[in-house]
């Protein structure tokens, strides 16, 4: 666990620039970034500039910001401005940002080359922000049969691509101004890129409430 503290507070438990192989965590991985007075970043994984191979996660990676001022980003896995392999998940991949601000939380983030995210396990961004976030960039086709959370969206591109995905399990929002799933068009047969084949539940913030659907 690394935690950083100062007018601006940025926590790392990976910090990554070069090459690192292949990760397997059955423990913790946290960040923790806290600040006085301006932005606080906290990060479970980030590969600024680097290489990463295949992440396999049994136990918690957690990225955890907080500011005095509430303007808090914060990220269990955040792939800046570099590669990282396939995601295998089967603990808990979250992104934590309290406050009524700038707060923005994001399971997993991606800006640049990902592979595939399989998840059996939990991935949540709890703040502002989403559970899985393409930002831009590739990343290949997320397989869900657990949970996905995301205060906005479960799932959300903004540009690049996502590979051809699929869920067996649960996408739920807490915020219902918004779409559970931005970016990707949901489809009941074979998906293509940018489309995700829905076989499980996905569930809508209604006023505090949840709607639920379900395409078989």
């Amino acid at each position: 666990k690394a935690r950083s503290s100062g007018s601006y507070g940025f926590g790392y438990g990976i910090n990554n620039t070069g090459t690192i192989g292949e990760i397997t965590n059955t423990g913790i991985i946290s960040g923790y970034g806290t600040g006085s007075s301006s932005v606080s970043v906290g990060s479970g994984i980030y590969n600024k500039s680097g290489t990463i191979g295949t992440i396999t996660n049994a136990g918690l990676i957690n990225g955890y910001g907080i500011s005095s001022n509430n303007s808090n980003e914060s990220f269990g896995i955040y792939n800046k401005s570099g590669t990282i392999g396939n995601i295998e998940n089967t603990g808990l991949i979250n992104g934590t940002s309290p406050g009524v601000g700038y707060a923005l939380g994001f399971g997993i983030y991606n800006t640049d080359t990902m592979g595939s995210i399989t998840n059996a396990g939990i991935i949540s961004g709890i703040g502002t922000g989403a559970g899985i976030y393409n930002h831009s960039g590739t990343m290949g086709a997320i397989t869900n049969t657990g949970v996905i959370y995301g205060t906005s969206n479960a799932i959300k591109k903004s540009d690049g691509t996502i590979g051809a995905s699929s869920n067996y399990g649960i996408l739920v929002n807490g915020d219902g101004n918004n779409d559970v799933v931005d970016g990707l068009t949901i489809v009941d047969e074979t998906p293509k890129e940018n489309e995700i084949l829905n076989k499980g539940l996905i569930f809508k913030a209604i006023r505090h409430r949840h709607s639920g659907k379900l395409l078989a």
